[in-house]
């Protein structure tokens, strides 16, 4: 041990310092996690007016009964002329131009308000065609919302609107082929076999769908809500070629007038309000008013929501957005899913929304029932037991519910994330070390050629080079674990005392412990570069998270070259030769060695393809039912490669090298790899707080009692063996 400091002194300095720099950083964003504790829910009015319709009770008497959970918080969008129709079909309708002017080609407009004739009888609109409309209503509260909305939102949309003493109302609509809706192409085949396309039919016009505020039915709900003591956050759509200043403008002074205070979120459906403006609208409303943008986490649970505009605006404000997750609809029915007989699925996936990715609101659905048979879940009990359950577990880990707020400003320093690479450079060589034998004055020259190459990144491509330190940390600490292990083992295979059962369970437990140190060491200077709200919000994501995984376990093999060989003729242990290389080409090899070769490539290609959220292998139902159980009972869930695998087997190489079992040296050798790369990708997941992280730490203990078991099998079957093989032995003797 002396020997190695002595040599690698400079190298383990410059290292020292990369985790100094580390550590700083690592430990700021702590401070800023540990402040970002608050976590809130809001109710998607839409989705529970659904669900109160199947129930015995209104939409405002299920508000009414969350509230005591702490919910105050309800999502309500804009009305629109589509959703007026839908809420009021008997009182509200929309006439196509073309059914008005049948009767009278020229003079149709004159059954409607005098006072629309000058604009209905010029040359563009006295001969309508099929995308103009004309709305006619009984009610001036739905006349006068749909008027000022397009007088207001949409300059010019509106052709001519009269509201006639006592009802009812016409508002006229000259349209375009720009603004018409479609069907999809239908396609037919005459007799002679020739394909034509008919000619699209329109079945709507955009003017249809686009928002005009809180008013009409809306703003009773609104104002029910507000009764009710529930907090309004809008849910507000703009359109394409419909989104200038005028819209943007209308949208925020709405939004004053009709709720009682400001929204606590800025939930952006679509394009960013005002983008086809001149006046940054959206930008200016978030910076004079305490409203949160959002981000929504994508379904597929990589990184957040597109939309024209956000990621833009949301770099503004140096990524301070909250994390929103919305309840998609393959999630709401995951009622009595993988064994659980009621919610219970459904709550876990809320847990490790906010625990495990960063989520600080849940924009929440009502469940459904299992069959996808658009049947909801009505039982008030079901309900409660989500929000009480779910509370308990998140106020375990520190988490309250209530108003969410951006994470406070977190940015780190260039100068500490040249530092850590400069630690990634000398890892790196002395990673080589473990192969090569280099000479001082070449070590030196690597290392120098290294830190200026490391400034110079940093200055030219800073993002870039944050991926390439964070990598480069990730995947160098988990090789020196395996180096180390491997190293470890030769010794032990060279030793002609084999030892019992008990000295190799220690010797295992001590040599487990110091390589999760150093694979930890790894995942945290992995993450280092990366600290700042970015990053905690997924606006930026870890890069190359399966090669990650992938190197370790190259890097196992050669290590097994290197310190074993193929033969035992091997001169020079713990070096990588030329002739290593070529006796694993002409090795000669067994049926036996091919099927096992064959099975374990399989295992790491399945291992390689599930890492991450991009597999199309789903986990099965066993695996997802320990998950859950060991996720009630722990702080967080550990990693099920970990401890089921890569540990005991840890400790079985211990055992393969004590009694010169070589080919399980190489099977454990290789399976150990998997563990350590993984605690090093845990903290690759730059959205999990790092505490969380470190908690799932909780793998090394039960793999170790798992470790001992294995090993105390593996000695019974050796024994065994031994006890069948010695008559045979015997025999041929």
């Amino acid at each position: 041990m002396k020997r190695f400091f002595k040599t690698n002194l400079v190298l383990l300095l410059v290292i020292a310092v990369g985790f100094v720099a580390a550590f700083v950083s690592i430990g700021n964003r702590m401070a800023v996690e540990a402040k970002d504790k608050t976590y809130d829910i809001v109710i998607d009015m839409d989705e529970l007016r659904k669900m109160a319709a199947q129930s015995d009770h209104d939409e405002y008497w299920w508000l009414n009964e969350w509230k005591q959970y702490g919910i105050n918080k309800v999502g309500v969008w804009e009305t629109s002329i589509k959703r007026i129709v839908e809420e009021w079909p008997d009182y509200v309708r929309i006439v196509s131009a073309r059914e008005l002017s049948a009767e009278k080609p020229v003079t149709w407009y004159l059954d409607l308000p005098k006072s629309m004739w000058p604009a209905l009888s010029g040359p563009e609109t006295v001969h309508p065609d099929e995308y103009d409309f004309l709305i006619v209503t009984d009610y001036y509260e739905v006349y006068e919302a749909i008027r000022r909305g397009f007088t207001m939102r949409y300059p010019g949309a509106l052709t001519a609107s009269e509201w006639v003493e006592g009802g009812p109302g016409y508002l006229y609509f000259d349209g375009t082929a720009e603004t018409a809706l479609y069907s999809p192409n239908d396609r037919i085949t005459e007799y002679d076999s020739k394909t034509f396309t008919t000619r699209r039919e329109v079945v709507g016009s955009i003017y249809e769908y686009l928002n005009l505020g809180f008013r009409a039915a809306e703003g009773e709900t609104v104002r029910r809500c507000e009764e009710l003591g529930y907090e309004i956050v809008p849910r507000t759509v703009a359109y394409k070629n419909y989104n200038g200043d005028a819209f943007a403008f209308d949208v925020f002074k709405e939004y004053s007038a009709a709720f009682r205070r400001d929204p606590a979120y800025l939930i952006v459906g679509g394009p960013v309000y005002g983008l086809e403006g001149e006046n940054d609208a959206s930008f200016n409303y978030l910076k004079s008013h305490a409203t949160s943008l959002c981000l929504i986490e994508a379904s597929d649970q990589l990184g957040n929501m597109k939309a024209d505009g956000l990621f833009a605006l949301s770099e503004r404000f140096g990524d301070r957005a909250v994390r929103t997750y919305s309840v998609w609809d393959y999630i709401q029915y995951r009622y009595a899913y993988f064994g659980y007989d009621g919610p219970q699925e459904i709550q876990n996936t809320l847990y490790r929304a906010v625990t495990e990715r960063n989520i600080r609101m849940i924009y929440y659905k009502p469940m459904k029932q299992t069959d996808e048979s658009y049947l909801y879940i009505t039982d008030p009990d079901d309900y409660a037991m989500v929000w009480n359950d779910l509370e308990a577990r998140l106020a375990a880990h520190g988490y309250k519910l209530g108003t969410a707020a951006p994470a406070e400003e977190l940015a780190t320093p260039l100068v500490l994330r040249i530092l850590t690479g400069f630690g990634a450079v000398a890892a790196a060589i002395l990673l080589l070390k473990t192969l090569f034998t280099i000479p001082k004055k070449a070590e030196y020259v690597l290392l120098a050629i290294g830190i200026v190459g490391v400034v110079g990144c940093f200055f030219v491509a800073p993002n870039a080079s944050n991926v390439l330190a964070g990598f480069a940390n990730g995947v160098i600490w988990p090789c020196l674990a395996a180096a180390l292990y491997f190293c470890f083992g030769r010794k032990a295979y060279d030793d002609p005392a084999v030892p019992g059962p008990t000295v190799t369970i220690r010797r295992g437990v001590a040599l487990l412990a110091v390589c999760t140190i150093l694979a930890v060491l790894g995942g945290l200077t992995a993450a280092a570069p990366f600290g700042s709200n970015a990053a905690l919000v997924e606006q930026v994501n870890f890069r190359g998270i399966k090669f990650s995984q992938i190197i370790p376990m190259l890097y196992a093999f050669v290590l097994f070259v290197a310190w074993f060989g193929f033969r035992k003729d091997k001169e020079k242990i713990g070096r990588l030769e030329v002739k290593d290389v070529t006796h694993a080409i002409f090795l000669d090899i067994k049926v036996w060695m091919l099927l096992i070769v064959a099975v374990i490539g399989a295992a790491a290609a399945i291992y390689i393809i599930r890492t991450g959220h991009t597999s199309n292998l789903n986990t099965n139902t066993l695996e997802v039912e320990l998950r859950n159980k060991l996720e009630e009972l722990l702080p967080a869930r550990p990693r099920t490669k970990e401890f089921l695998i890569a540990f005991p087997c840890l400790l079985l190489f211990v055992y393969a090298c004590e009694r010169k079992y070589k080919f399980f040296i190489f099977l454990f050798g290789f399976a150990s790899v998997i563990g350590f790369a993984s605690v090093s990708n845990t903290f690759m997941h730059l959205r999990t707080p790092v505490c969380f992280s470190l908690e799932r730490l909780t793998s090394v203990p039960i793999g170790i009692v798992l470790g001992i078991f294995c090993v105390a099998c593996f000695h019974l079957l050796c024994l065994l063996w031994k006890r069948l093989a010695e008559p045979k032995e015997k025999a041929a003797e």
